[in-house]
């Protein structure tokens, strides 16, 4: 079955992408979870006129996180993670989403976390450092976990 992805699918595709899948997998996934729509003439030709914006529009996007990562390359950015015991551990990890949030304000442009890897949430006060890749810009800069 021809589907046209809406979303970014992990091992599938990207979104606005032309993918053949099993039947069952679309109709018992993709379609009820939002994340395809079947792929009619229509919508291929309405999709391939939108393409070149589209291109135009992730290629402006990932210049612009380029420049971000490369402005926050050996900086420091501060994150409140929330009440610690004595020791330093926090009670609730600080997660991607949190990190993500934080490194968009210290950089002026939205960021994902796609731009980082975080194997696990950070669980201590301190320093932890953070290495962030767009194409082929990467860069190291440090979290400073607080206590709020």
């Amino acid at each position: 079955m021809q589907i046209i992805l809406l979303k970014d699918v992990p091992k599938v595709g990207r979104q606005f992408d032309i993918k053949s899948v099993a039947d069952g997998f679309a109709l018992n996934f993709l379609f009820p979870k939002g994340l395809a729509e079947l792929a009619t003439k229509d919508k291929v030709t309405a999709l391939e006129t939108k393409r070149s914006e589209i291109a135009h529009l992730q290629e402006v996007n990932e210049e612009m996180l380029m420049a971000a990562v490369k402005k926050l390359d050996g900086t420091k950015v501060a994150i409140g993670g929330g009440k610690a015991n004595e020791g330093g551990s926090l009670y609730k990890g600080v997660n991607g989403g949190t990190i993500a949030e934080a490194l968009s304000k210290a950089a002026g442009v939205k960021i994902t976390t796609d731009v980082f890897t975080l194997e696990h949430p950070i669980k201590t006060v301190g320093e932890h450092p953070l290495a962030l890749r767009v194409g082929d810009v990467s860069a190291t800069c440090t979290l400073v976990v607080e206590v709020e």
